[in-house]
C-alpha cells in the first residue's frame, strides 16, 4: 500500500512539474538546475555562475522569454548575445520575492523578464554574469500574422518572390494607403520602393505613418532594387528590397494613414496578428 501511494505521488509531483515546465528550452551547455517553487507550481531553472555560461543553440524564426533571478540586493550585471552579437545589457534590481522559494537563494528575487525575438535559421544564445543567476528560458507564444487589405490606396500590386505571390498596395502623397484597425496590439508593414527602368541603384525614401489626427511618424530606408522579386502585373516596375516597420495601434478603432513623403510612389503589405483579426 506504501509502495502504491508512494508511486501515486512521483506521478503527480511529475506531472506537476511537466504542466509548469512544458515550454522550457533547456541549454546546450547543459549545467546544474535548481528548482524555483512559486505558488505551489515548481519551476527548473539553471544556475549560471560567474565564471560559466549558459548558452542556447536555437533554431528561428520565433521568439523566447528569458526569467533571471539572483539573490535580492545582489545586482548581477548580466550580457546576452547571439551569435556573438550583444543584444542586451542589464544590472538587475528586482525586489525580493515574497512567493518565491529555492533552496539556494534564501532571498531570491522577483524574476527579471527578457523577451528576445529569434531570426530564421540557427542561432546561439549566450547568456553570462558576473554573480550567480537562475535563468529560465521558454519558447515565446507563436503569432500568426495574416495579410490586411486597406479600405484605401492606389491601387493593387501582386509581389512574386520564390514563386510566391503577396498583395500589395499602391501608396502616394495625395492618395495614401489607409486602413481601419482596432486595438489594441502590433501590426507589421513592409514597403518597397518602385523603381523605374530608368532609375536604379541605391535610393533614401522616407514613409510616413499618422494614426487618426495625431503627429506623423517618418521611416527613413535605404534600399536597393530587389532580385528576387518582382511585379506580375507591372512588369515595367522593379520593387524594392523590403522596408519593415512595426505600429502599436491603441485600444478602439483607429484610421492608419502610410504614405511616401514625396512624389515617388511605394507598395505597402499590411500584416495584422490573429489576436487584432478577429476584433469587429
Amino acid at each position: 500500500m506504501k509502495t502504491r501511494v508512494m508511486a501515486i505521488m512521483i506521478i503527480l509531483f511529475s506531472s506537476i512539474l511537466f504542466a509548469a515546465n512544458a515550454n522550457l528550452i533547456s541549454p546546450s551547455s547543459k549545467g546544474k538546475t535548481t528548482i524555483v517553487q512559486v505558488n505551489g507550481k515548481k519551476y527548473i531553472y539553471w544556475i549560471c555562475e560567474p565564471d560559466e555560461s549558459l548558452y542556447y543553440d536555437i533554431i528561428g524564426s520565433g521568439s523566447v522569454i528569458i526569467y533571471i533571478r539572483t539573490e535580492a540586493k545582489v545586482n548581477p550585471n548580466v550580457k546576452i548575445s547571439i551569435d556573438g552579437r550583444k543584444v542586451k545589457k542589464l544590472t538587475l534590481n528586482e525586489p525580493a520575492s515574497k512567493k518565491s522559494k529555492n533552496k539556494l537563494l534564501k532571498n531570491i528575487s522577483k524574476a527579471k523578464k527578457v523577451h528576445l525575438k529569434i531570426p530564421k535559421g540557427k542561432h546561439r544564445l549566450v547568456i553570462s554574469s558576473d554573480k550567480k543567476i537562475l535563468v529560465r528560458t521558454v519558447k515565446g507564444k507563436s503569432i500568426r500574422y495574416y495579410a490586411y487589405v486597406p479600405q484605401k490606396h492606389s491601387g493593387g500590386m501582386v509581389l512574386v518572390s520564390h514563386e510566391t505571390e503577396y498583395g500589395y498596395y499602391k501608396s502616394i502623397e495625395n492618395h495614401p494607403v489607409q486602413c481601419e484597425i482596432i486595438g489594441p496590439g502590433r501590426i507589421k508593414v513592409l514597403t518597397r520602393y518602385l523603381y523605374t527602368q530608368e532609375m536604379m541603384g541605391n535610393q533614401h525614401y522616407s514613409v510616413s505613418v499618422s494614426i487618426d489626427a495625431g503627429k506623423p511618424t517618418i521611416y527613413e530606408f535605404e534600399t536597393q532594387p530587389s532580385t528576387v522579386a518582382f511585379f506580375r502585373t507591372d512588369s515595367d516596375i522593379v520593387p524594392s528590397k523590403a522596408g519593415k516597420i512595426e505600429i502599436e495601434i491603441p485600444p478602439d478603432s483607429h484610421n492608419v494613414i502610410i504614405s511616401p513623403t514625396n512624389s515617388n510612389p511605394i507598395a505597402v503589405r499590411i500584416l495584422i496578428p490573429d489576436s487584432m483579426l478577429k476584433r469587429k
